[in-house]
């Protein structure tokens, strides 16, 4: 039965503007993490073996699948590192522990050629990723300087491929910590760190030992690491 005085019909729950909004950027990080490690996969792959590896090819075709899917979400790809963030369209992709090292290393492979953001044409095929992942690989150093985009630009030209769009970082919306504001957290972060290495050292020798550990206090010390790194995430 129906409940009284709704006329006989059930309610019917419409998704609000919030809610769509919230799905949206719910697929939009969802789809700029993927393609954030499938890029990560395909450069490390493109670095480890032969381009004519079946899982080099592997690993572009997944990136070629992965960058489509953003252009049907969002309609445009663009990567844009800042702050020691990575941001798709605008949009932070947040990392989690297993995506920690794929961002860290496309943060790297960014840097390492004075890159700040590139664009991604929506025709971007393979062969264009191929060119993309090996021009990048082949620049990369530790300490590049600022012509290093230009490079990157003559060399991507040269390969017959037009699909990428590199800039330099723009320090104007770099999101640059202030030492002396971010003085108080480091110091947190210090003092969560060295407790975390004393618990550890305790937890060892007490298996060494033969003794039974404190799981309270190893507890107490995972805790902390866990609400600083929540509460400022730079501080990993």
């Amino acid at each position: 039965m129906s409940p009284a005085g709704d006329g006989g019909r059930e309610s019917v729950h419409r998704p609000s503007i919030a809610d769509a909004a919230a799905s949206t950027e719910g697929l939009v990080r969802q789809a700029g993490k993927d393609f954030l490690i499938a890029f990560y996969t395909a450069a490390k792959s493109v670095r480890l073996y032969p381009l004519e590896n079946d899982q080099v090819q592997r690993s572009l075709d997944d990136l070629t699948s992965a960058g489509r899917t953003v252009f049907q979400v969002e309609g445009s790809l663009e990567i844009k590192g800042s702050g020691g963030f990575l941001f798709v369209n605008g949009t932070r992709i947040r990392h989690d522990a297993d995506s920690f090292d794929s961002f860290s290393e496309v943060l790297a492979l960014m840097a390492g050629c004075g890159i700040g953001s590139f664009r991604v044409d929506e025709n971007s095929e393979r062969e264009d990723w191929q060119i993309f992942a090996s021009t990048l690989i082949e620049i990369q150093r530790d300490d590049p300087s600022p012509d290093y985009v230009l490079t990157v630009r003559e060399k991507l030209e040269s390969s017959g491929t037009s699909q990428f769009q590199v800039d330099p970082p723009s320090f104007a919306d770099d999101e640059e910590v202030d030492e002396d504001k971010d003085e108080p957290n480091k110091e947190v972060a210090k003092r969560t760190y060295e407790r975390g290495v004393a618990a550890s050292k305790q937890l060892i020798n007490s298996v060494r030992m033969g003794r039974s550990a404190s799981v309270k206090q190893v507890k107490r010390a995972v805790q902390g690491v866990v609400d600083q790194i929540l509460g400022n995430e730079t501080s990993i």
